[in-house]
Order: structure tokens, then C-alpha cells, then sequence
């Protein structure tokens, strides 16, 4: 766990200057967002945080429900360790991620109603594939934030949502060679191009959502090193058909290394990252983007991309003539 100190600096934005080591893009900046810790207890085994709601609710639990929740706000917002205007928060309850049942919904309503209580600022963000009969039942004002899976990042039902207040993330990875790899999250897969991680954020772009999330982003598995298959599904009707997940980073502890050893497709992933930067300067300074970006994404998102294994110009050179490109036209209106 981070000290408190250097929770402080993170929130506060030191963590990123000279002074830590730090240069780049976001100097001096604060973290983006920041997830509160909040839980209840539900599917898959998850526990309640700071206490079981599955226990009774009674007025003592909501008396030490009510003051933990003060005591958090006091500590982030009141005591000014983060600025809400910077920092956006987060509440995403895990006891309660990809639920489908009327009960479940109603759980969502309520808790996303009393931990907006105390933290207004806060999104309510779900992850999973809700269909319009879920996101018409949960109403305006419960669920602000929405992660997508590539493959159900469809873009009419995306605009119904965004019509209804819900902001929307893309949740990688993209590959679509079969119907069941569409269900294999966020790992970063070692048999398929390094634009898997690149594109992400050029997607972003593209579709102008707020940003992506990766998820699998470290293994602690020793095995990871042999086989970077970190999980196996042995069920032939889910079988998985592409060759294992690649980790980000990995743990050099199990080599004798001191630190973490990163991985080519975190640097791919850098790569976009920095693009991206490129992508909005270039808007602001130069004009439209469409027509670079185009160039390099087809269609890589939704159901309708099953099967097809380039959603992307696949010429590697054609991506890093794009970024000179825009590096150059950049300079000249500098």
C-alpha cells in the first residue's frame, strides 16, 4: 500500500514533477480520477466496504455507514487533498458489477442515491452489457458512467445513452477472430499486432468518448513468464482461440530484478497515449482530424466487426507517418 504522504502527493499532482523523477505530459497535474472505496456485499463473493450490507440495516448501521462517509468526504474534498474540478470521482461497487436481475437494479438505485448524498461530484459507472429496458428502468441520475466492451461499444445504443446523461469509456481489447474472444475483457493478447494497445486511444478519439480502460494490467502469477496464459476455460463452447494474454508488466521479483519489467505493448500503448495528445493539439491548431484518423481505423467496434481481424490500416509505417506528419504541421503553427 502507498503511504498516506504519498497519496497526498499523488492527489495534489507533486508526484508528477521533476522533483519525483517525473517529465512529460500532465506535469504538475493530479491524478485524473480517483475511485472511491466504497462496496456492498454481493455476486461473485464480494464483501461490503466499510461494512456486510447484506446484514441487517439498521440504525446503527446507518449511523457508522453515515460517518464513515462524512470522515471520507472531510478527508478528500473538505481538507482539499483533491479538487473535485480536477480529479473526478468515482463510485463503482463490485458486489453489484454485470448484475441483470430487477433486485440487482434496485440495489443500484439506492446505493447510487446515498453515496450521492455525500459525494455529488461522484459518477455512479457500471461495466457490462445493460440493454435500453435496464438503462430506462435504472433512470437519469443513477448510472453517470458506462464501460464498454469493444464488442457492445455500439454506436446507436452508445447515443441513446449519452442521450441519457451516461458518459461512455472503452473498454479494450479489440479482436473479434471468433465469438468467443469477444468476451475475453482487457488482456493485452501476444499473437495479434501491437495496435491492439496503440489504437485504443485513437479510438477515443474517433468516437469521442472520454477515455478506455485496460484491465489485467499486472500479473503476479510466476507462470506468466512461461505462460502468459494468466487464466484457462476449458469449456468447449467457450473455449478461448487465441494464444494466452500477454501481460503490461511484469513482476522482476521472480528473476532477482529489482523493478517491474514493462512490455512492448505497454510502450505500444504509450505510443497512442502520446498520439492522442498529438490528435487534440492538431484539432486545436491545424483543423480537422478525420481524414488521418480514418486512414488508419475502419470500423473496429460493435457486433457488426465479428470476424474481422483488421479493423486497422495493419501497415505499422503508415501510424508512425501519421504522427510526424502531425508532429510537423503542429511545429509550423507553434
Amino acid at each position: 500500500m502507498r503511504s498516506r504522504h504519498t497519496a497526498g502527493r499523488l492527489d495534489a499532482g507533486s508526484a508528477f514533477t521533476s522533483n519525483q523523477g517525473y517529465y512529460g505530459t500532465g506535469y504538475g497535474e493530479p491524478l485524473a480520477y480517483l475511485l472511491l472505496p466504497f462496496n456492498v456485499t454481493g455476486h461473485r463473493g464480494s464483501k461490503g466496504w466499510p461494512f456486510d450490507t447484506a446484514g441487517p440495516r439498521d440504525e446503527t448501521f446507518w449511523k457508522q455507514m453515515d460517518f464513515v462517509c462524512g470522515e471520507i468526504r472531510k478527508h478528500l474534498i473538505e481538507e482539499g487533498r483533491i479538487n473535485p474540478k480536477k480529479t473526478r470521482l468515482q463510485l463503482f461497487l463490485n458486489g453489484l458489477d454485470e448484475c441483470y436481475t430487477r433486485p440487482a437494479h434496485d440495489e443500484m438505485k439506492f446505493w447510487s442515491k446515498y453515496f450521492k448524498k455525500y459525494f455529488p461530484e461522484a459518477s455512479y459507472r457500471i461495466d457490462g452489457g445493460y440493454d435500453d429496458a435496464t438503462m430506462d428502468y435504472l433512470g437519469k441520475g443513477t448510472v453517470d458512467l458506462c464501460i464498454y466492451h469493444t464488442s457492445g461499444y455500439d454506436m446507436p445504443k452508445v447515443e441513446r445513452n449519452r442521450a441519457r446523461g451516461v458518459t461512455d469509456w472503452i473498454y479494450g481489447p479489440i479482436v473479434y477472430e471468433s465469438k468467443t474472444n469477444k468476451l475475453t475483457g482487457a488482456s493485452s493478447f501476444i499473437d495479434l499486432s501491437l495496435l491492439t494497445q496503440r489504437g485504443l486511444s485513437w479510438l477515443v478519439h474517433k468516437y469521442k468518448a472520454q477515455t478506455w480502460c485496460q484491465w489485467e494490467f499486472m500479473h503476479e502469477h510466476d507462470m506468466a513468464w512461461f505462460n502468459p496464459e494468466t487464466f484457462k476455460n476449458d469449456k468447449l463452447e467457450e473455449f478461448r482461440c487465441f494464444n494466452g494474454n500477454g501481460s503490461l508488466i511484469y513482476n522482476g521479483e521472480f528473476l532477482g530484478l529489482p523493478d517491474p519489467v514493462t512490455s512492448l505493448r505497454i510502450k505500444a500503448t504509450r505510443s497512442g497515449s502520446q498520439e492522442w495528445e498529438y490528435l487534440k493539439l492538431y484539432e486545436k491548431m491545424v483543423g480537422d482530424t478525420s481524414k488521418i484518423v480514418d486512414n488508419l481505423l475502419y470500423q473496429p467496434l460493435g457486433e457488426q466487426c465479428m470476424g474481422n481481424i483488421e479493423p486497422w490500416n495493419c501497415d505499422i509505417s503508415a501510424w508512425d507517418r501519421a504522427r510526424l506528419e502531425m508532429g510537423e504541421a503542429i511545429a509550423k503553427k507553434a
